[in-house]
């Protein structure tokens, strides 16, 4: 199985660790990526050869929301064909329409640990298959 590489985008501490805990239950082989706002997530994509299979990305941070990250990334050729996660605790219904028109999924933090886990192992599984359906074929 392939190792996925997650970029998550998050201004709180507390919410990084949270999704790594509940990261290592559902695939503890995946690579994390962290950045802290919107704008260091786009430094870091921008400034090296990170190529995430899927980017969480927190709605309201400092310097640069998930919002204007989200629509940034689909405007940019290199990341624009990258899953996005929009997750947060609250979203205004407009945001909600404006992010999946981009086509980001939304996904509500979760207080519960384990709805959390089942949350991520759906939308890891997803990846998977979406990825499947790119990997090089031998034929002879």
């Amino acid at each position: 199985m392939k190792q996925l590489t997650i970029m998550v985008v998050d201004d709180d501490p507390d919410d990084i660790d949270l999704f790594k805990d509940a990261l290592s239950e559902v695939d503890n082989s995946c690579r994390l990526i962290v950045a802290n706002d919107g704008r260091d997530a786009l430094q870091q994509l921008r400034g090296s050869s990170l190529d995430p299979n899927i980017i969480f990305l927190d709605y309201n941070m400092p310097f640069m929301n998930g919002v204007r990250c989200l629509a940034t990334l689909k405007e940019d050729p290199l990341f624009k064909n990258i899953p996005v996660v929009m997750h947060s605790t609250t979203l205004p219904e407009e945001d909600i329409a404006f992010c999946k028109g981009l086509g980001a999924k939304i996904l509500v933090k979760q207080v519960v640990f384990a709805s959390m886990i089942r949350e991520l192992t759906k939308i890891l599984s997803e990846v998977r298959s979406r990825e499947s359906v790119f990997q090089p074929v031998n034929i002879r």
